[in-house]
């Protein structure tokens, strides 16, 4: 298989993956993505699901300082006015 077979193949996995929601194909993707360093993929995982951020920042910052500062900044925001409404 050539390399551009390789990332087609790659490519069309995830947007299987993204397709379904049940928690163990969450797992698949993230671990797939983690284990080929996709950056751009894990950022956008991380732009949609802002928790995440805790446990990819390190990884992403090298690259998407910026961004990893924004997902952060807004995370924190979040949390602070959750937990604000929770007193």
């Amino acid at each position: 298989m050539s390399e551009g077979n390789k990332e087609d193949f790659y490519r069309s996995i995830l947007a299987e993956l993204k397709l379904s929601d049940t928690w163990s194909t969450c797992e698949v993707y993230l671990q797939l993505i983690s284990d080929k360093n996709d950056l751009a993929e894990i950022l956008a995982y991380v732009q949609a699901n802002p928790s995440a951020i805790e446990e990819y920042a390190a990884r992403l910052s090298g690259v998407y300082q910026t961004e990893v500062e924004q997902i952060y900044s807004q995370y924190i925001y979040e949390t602070a006015a959750a937990g604000a409404i929770f007193q």
